[in-house]
């Protein structure tokens, strides 16, 4: 079993965090070449919605479980500060000597209470919303953390999405004014791949990007 689907297969917070830590040093070896590093388009195409729908003023960001940084390279931008959030610290200090962020924080994401409340413009994820790891009850708690009309873009697994209700939840969230201006679209997680293939692959093989406004 290749770590990637030891990852999916993780049951609480504790487990996510022996897990990472043990596998912070090798991680971005190890993950990469598992899903074939020269087409995981993942985090990019993330990094290209956000810079797409964001105004000069959707800074700083939050990006959520953060990890090694896959996502915090593509905003390599002097216009936008990021922070990163993750609940392993090796797997932060990992992301430290890459130097993408402003500020890291160590911290179980599951427990939102205890997350900034409107301290950021902007909010972005890859790989956090996926099997083993956060689900839609967190989306409140998370979403939380943006100011008012600050814009989130969070990549959520298609199977994982599907399978654990996301649309109900965001639709919930929507009705009670939490969140603004949806838009819900399908991305195939290889770089190789385009809207045109979706109909080919499967639900893993997909990626739902929401996007929003608080």
């Amino acid at each position: 079993m290749n770590q990637k689907r030891k990852a999916y297969e993780l049951s609480s917070p504790s487990d996510n965090k022996t897990f990472y830590n043990e596998w912070a040093s090798r991680y971005d070896t190890d993950f990469y070449d598992d899903i074939d590093r020269e087409n995981y388009g993942y985090p990019k195409k993330v990094a290209d919605i956000y810079f797409r729908m964001a105004k000069k003023d959707n800074t700083p960001i939050a990006d959520i479980g953060c990890g090694t940084g896959a996502l915090g390279k593509h905003f390599m931008d002097p216009n936008f500060i990021i922070d990163g959030f993750d609940i392993s610290p090796k797997m932060l200090t990992e992301s430290k000597n890459k130097g993408y962020y402003r500020k890291l924080y160590e911290c179980d994401l599951t427990k939102t209470a205890k997350l900034p409340r409107q301290k950021y413009r902007g909010l972005i994820s890859c790989g956090a919303f996926t099997f083993g790891h956060l689900g839609p009850d967190h989306l409140l708690g998370i979403i939380q953390m943006l100011e008012n009309g600050g814009l989130g873009v969070l990549g959520v697994n298609k199977g994982y999405y599907v399978k654990n209700g996301f649309e109900n939840e965001i639709r919930k969230l929507e009705s009670s004014g939490k969140i603004n201006n949806i838009k819900i679209f399908e991305e195939p997680t290889s770089s190789k791949k385009t809207i045109k293939d979706i109909k080919t692959l499967k639900n893993e093989e997909i990626n739902k990007m929401f996007v929003f406004t608080a």
